[in-house]
């Protein structure tokens, strides 16, 4: 395995790097893309909290084990509307109250 490596993997790793050691275009489309990554991470994280805030503002509580007891139950009794809520309304009517409530 060591020598698989030595002779095919580590050549191009070398490559890569001297590319990247070498050339400062190379070196700045790699920190724009990096960069572009962390802003989007810091977005999304944005977005899950104020998504977790709303959650929380209207009540809304919907954890893994139940939405899968529901969705096995909802598929054994082959019933056609797979996404509702704990207590057994259809989600899309909490999906109205909701853009009806904060006038989305």
């Amino acid at each position: 395995v060591s020598i698989l490596y030595y002779f095919l993997v580590n050549p191009l790793l070398v490559r890569a790097v001297s590319l990247y050691t070498s050339h400062i275009e190379f070196s700045f489309v790699i920190g724009m893309f990096y960069g572009f990554i962390l802003i989007d991470l810091f977005q999304t994280l944005g977005v899950s909290s104020r998504i977790r805030k709303l959650a929380k503002d209207n009540e809304i509580v919907v954890t893994y084990l139940k939405l899968r007891d529901e969705l096995a139950l909802d598929i054994k009794n082959n019933r056609k509307a797979f996404f509702r809520m704990p207590d057994g309304k259809d989600i899309r009517e909490y999906i109205e109250n909701i853009k009806n409530h904060h006038q989305l």
